[in-house]
């Protein structure tokens, strides 16, 4: 940016495009802390034989700006004898150096125009005089000076309502925790006036009120404040009550067991869960790298002919409103042994033993099955008048005694 010229004013060659109609140049708008520019000047500028036409900007160029202002609150409530009302108006982009005055209005309609102005209400801040019931309307003119310059912006109307007694709401019987799946579930309440019941979040829980009987239904595990409440009006001022509620993630009661749950030798089980959410995932699965089939809700394993347990796992992941849980149970299989033996097998195998019925008295054994190499003790016990020939054992189909078979 450069000044030069034979004028008493500064000029600049960057400028705003279309600031004077027959200037072509490139330019550029200018800014300034507080001020909206206005319109470019022209200028022609002589050096020697040459002429240029530019154009400059000076003081007149620029124009105060009205300062962006707000109030709070946006609207208040009290009562006769009650607190105090602070009525406060901001300027949102204070300038550094500008002087910024206040003056408040009152007025009995809703309007930011013809109000009444308040004496000694000079300050950012204005607490209106509280005597009687009824509604006033407030508001400020902030007022911007720098140097000569000066310009005003007016605030938003404020109503203050003010009752002729205080009002009052109190809740009782409420809970503030709960679970998922839990019935709904009742509070009261007492208020000087009709009031109304709100839920803050309504997938937490939901509120139905009755005369002051209101009935909570969960929803979802969450947290929402319930509270109950009326404005304010010139008979009661503004109040109200509430409670926070937390609503939490219910456990589900799985169940898993097995049918059998023990096998001798290997074979198929069958497992069953119960208590399982129609919401979330759930997956079996056994250790032992057994595989778990499900088809249409059933889950089934096939287990080999081999000493262990076996241990099912059901895994269930929650949602939102469920939590994990993983339960499990047992299957004890015990190895079945073969009734023959293969050829270079170690397994010895178990031979059924039996006594066939004899005549004139009785034969017992004492026990109906033995491997190679065991020995089975045969007691035979003569009927009246009669007497055994002699006590004999049985070892891989011969008798000891001498006896034969049979005999």
């Amino acid at each position: 940016m450069g000044k030069n010229g034979n004028t008493s004013n500064a000029y600049y060659i960057l400028t705003a495009t279309d600031a004077v109609p027959d200037y072509t140049g490139k330019t550029d708008t200018p800014t300034r802390a507080g001020y909206t520019f206005g319109q470019w000047k022209e200028v022609t500028v002589t050096e020697g034989s040459t002429s240029t036409k530019n154009v400059y900007a000076d003081d007149s160029s620029w124009s105060l700006t009205s300062p962006a202002v707000t109030v709070s609150p946006a609207s208040a409530n009290t009562y006769v004898g009650g607190s105090a009302v602070t009525l406060t108006a901001k300027v949102s982009e204070p300038v550094h150096d500008f002087t910024y005055s206040y003056q408040w209005y009152s007025n009995t309609s809703s309007s930011n125009e013809g109000g009444t102005e308040i004496s000694n209400a000079t300050s950012a801040t204005y607490s209106p005089n509280i005597t009687a019931a009824g509604t006033t309307y407030y508001y400020c003119v902030v007022t911007v000076t720098n140097g000569s310059d000066t310009t005003s912006a007016t605030t938003a109307v404020v109503p203050v309502t003010v009752a002729s007694q205080a009002g009052s709401v109190t809740i009782s019987n409420n809970k503030t925790a709960a679970t998922y799946g839990d019935k709904p579930f009742t509070f009261t309440y007492t208020a000087n006036k009709a009031a109304t019941v709100t839920s803050s979040n309504p997938s937490v829980a939901t509120v139905q009120d009755n005369n002051g009987t209101v009935t909570v239904t969960i929803v979802g595990a969450g947290t929402t404040e319930i509270s109950v409440g009326f404005a304010g009006g010139t008979d009661y001022s503004a109040a109200s009550d509430k409670f926070t509620l937390t609503v939490n993630k219910a456990t589900p009661s799985i169940k898993i067991s097995a049918t059998p749950s023990t096998l001798t030798g290997g074979g198929s089980v069958e497992l069953t869960v119960s208590g399982v959410p129609t919401e979330g995932l759930l997956a079996v699965t056994c250790d032992n790298d057994i595989t778990v089939t499900e088809k249409d809700g059933k889950y089934t394993a096939q287990l080999p002919n081999a000493t262990k347990n076996y241990t099912f796992t059901a895994k269930y992941t929650g949602t939102d409103n469920y939590n994990d849980v993983e339960k499990t149970c047992v299957v004890k299989v015990t190895r079945k042994s073969s009734h023959s033996s293969s050829s270079g097998s170690s397994t010895t195998p178990t031979n059924t033993v039996s006594a066939s019925t004899a005549s004139n008295g009785k034969v017992a054994l004492d026990k109906n099955t033995a491997k190679k190499g065991n020995t089975v003790t045969v007691t035979v016990t003569p009927d009246a008048g009669y007497q055994r020939k002699a006590d004999c054992h049985r070892r891989e189909g011969q008798h000891d005694c001498g006896c034969e078979e049979g005999r």
